[in-house]
């Protein structure tokens, strides 16, 4: 896998679709429903941490082992650290603070607007930043931000948008597995945040707006109309490709411009809860040395979620231990378990976007470009399809999940070998007949076979009769050699999981109780991305705009 793919949220491992009815594509997300519903009740039988934290605490100050509260899988990555997630101490008056600030933001990405708002308001902020480098997955998505719901941009290209509409749609996407009301903020506040973007200096162009999702597939288009939700940030001299950069110096130089104060190499090692269970402050590794940090009116958890935590996904997620994790490689769930320690709860934690790393390029668009296609299609072990190949590359990398096992192949001929890259050329699989490719590759020769000719027949007629696929990559399977390529699902960046929080995204216990002066934002919140990813941008826009929210409600309340 190159790594211009790799941190593209969606494109690239697949592309936007533009399809009929897909009946057999929603069955499939059912199957899928139920295997996932298992893992969410495991998840639930949790036990009361808050509790048990102010119980064990000891003395003046008493320690709360990660291994216990952090829910990771014990002897993994996630319990191998030299400190705890939280301590309790009796009041902020017991502990030596060695520094101070109002409002202290784990994470540099899309924490740093909840840093502007603070700052705007006059506090002091800390922005702690585990990595050499500013920005974490933020800084490294594809130069794509949610411009839904009715923004300027969409009312110069002559679309009609707005709230409720992209609220419909938001909700199409989360299939029942997120907080309506909280995806009824989003749809109001995400325009908003694009707006302000704009005002610090973004220029978008009408050019480069497209549908980053699935907004073109039949459970979407069922209602609302199919609507252009994304914006790309345009190249320029500097950077010839579209890059999150572009986007997040912006928000850098605004926050350095009020002077936040942003540390990088300063990884957030623990929480210092109060007697009312909330934070007062966090512990630091500076250097070789701890050091203890107040923040006297709360801590905003953006530290990137988990998908880099190779333990975490395997504990978590269905065939986890299979995924490819992409993104920021210091998102390993730092955020996630200091909450858990401080008697957090989590929420979907099973789901996040799932591409597929195929050695043919699925689709006809990269970033709502047309590209050269290539005909290829994707079989379970039965060697039958099971989605049309061309729909958005979560709808895809869901449904390879819930075939047996988890296993998909690829199968394409001679005419499509040109786009193997020398990368994947010595995983590729060639035969000379269909029936020699299907022993090859242990799947069913009389469904393989059955499935290429149905196939061939049909781009002879013009009409993809199983998945209704049309464009350049629908075509026959006629020329060979043939060639089979075993997909591998990839956990890009985004994990819908996460704490759960409330619709001022404030932490919430197990008891479903907000813990005082914490609040969750981006990937370290859950309860807001629920099944499908409603495209490229949604993480970035969604962090920025529930860390500024957060922050506001953080602040007029202390």
């Amino acid at each position: 896998m190159s790594k211009s793919y790799m941190y593209d949220e969606c494109q690239d491992f697949s592309c936007d679709g533009n399809q009929e009815n897909n009946h057999n594509c929603r069955l499939s997300h059912i199957h899928s429903d139920k295997r996932d519903a298992k893992q969410d009740s495991k998840q639930q039988a949790t036990i009361s941490r808050r509790g048990m934290l102010q119980g064990l605490a000891v003395g003046s100050m008493g320690l709360v082992s990660a291994g216990l509260f952090a829910c990771a899988p014990s002897g993994g990555q996630a319990n191998n650290q030299a400190y705890s997630n939280a301590q309790t101490a009796s009041s902020a008056s017991e502990i030596k603070w060695d520094e101070e600030a109002d409002v202290v933001v784990v994470g540099s990405g899309g924490g740093l607007a909840g840093a502007i708002t603070a700052a705007e308001a006059g506090l002091k902020v800390i922005v702690l930043e585990k990595d050499i480098a500013i920005g974490g997955s933020t800084n490294l998505h594809s130069g794509v931000i949610s411009c839904g719901g009715g923004t300027s941009l969409q009312r110069e290209a002559g679309i009609d948008d707005n709230p409720e509409q992209y609220a419909k749609y938001l909700s199409a996407c989360a299939k029942g597995q997120a907080n309506e009301d909280i995806l009824q903020i989003l749809a109001r506040e995400l325009p908003k945040t694009f707006e302000w973007v704009v005002s610090i200096g973004g220029k978008f162009s009408t050019e480069w707006l497209y549908f980053t999702g699935p907004e073109q597939e039949p459970y979407c288009t069922a209602v609302t109309p199919a609507i252009k939700h994304g914006a790309q940030y345009p190249p320029d001299e500097e950077h010839k490709t579209a890059t999150g950069t572009l986007i997040h110096q912006l928000v850098v130089a605004e926050a350095e411009r009020l002077a936040v104060d942003i540390r990088s190499e300063s990884p957030a090692l623990s929480l210092l809860l109060g007697k009312d269970g909330g934070p007062i402050g966090v512990v630091v590794k500076k250097g070789d040395e701890k050091v203890n940090i107040k923040a006297s009116k709360g801590v905003l958890l953006a530290s990137g979620g988990m998908c880099a935590n190779p333990q975490m996904l395997a504990q978590y997620m269905r065939f986890g231990e299979q995924r490819v994790a992409a993104g920021a490689k210091l998102s390993t769930g730092d955020g996630i378990k200091m909450g858990q320690a401080a008697g957090a709860d989590v929420v979907n934690m099973h789901e996040s976007l799932t591409s597929l790393q195929t050695a043919v390029p699925l689709g006809t668009t990269t970033r709502g470009k047309e590209r050269p296609a290539f005909p290829s299609i994707l079989v379970n072990v039965s060697g039958r399809r099971f989605v049309n190949e061309d729909y958005h590359s979560d709808t895809v990398g869901k449904l390879a999940l819930g075939q047996d096992d988890g296993i998909t192949w690829q199968i394409f001929d001679s005419k499509s070998y040109a786009a193997v890259s020398d990368a994947n050329k010595p995983n590729v699989i060639q035969a000379e007949s269909i029936e020699e490719l299907a022993q090859k590759i242990g799947v069913s020769t009389i469904g393989l076979t059955r499935t290429v000719a149905l196939l061939n027949a049909d781009a002879a007629a013009g009409e993809d009769s199983e998945y209704h696929k049309t464009g350049a990559t629908f075509g026959a399977l006629d020329s060979a050699p043939y060639y089979a390529f075993r997909a591998q699902c990839i956990a890009i960046v985004v994990h819908f999981g996460g704490l759960k929080v409330n619709t001022d995204f404030q932490v919430l216990s197990v008891h479903d109780e907000p813990i005082p002066r914490l609040f969750a934002a981006g990937l370290d919140a859950g309860g807001w991305l629920g099944r499908q990813y409603p495209g490229s941008g949604t993480a970035v826009g969604g962090t920025y705009t529930m860390s500024r929210l957060g922050v506001s409600k953080m602040i007029s309340e202390a």
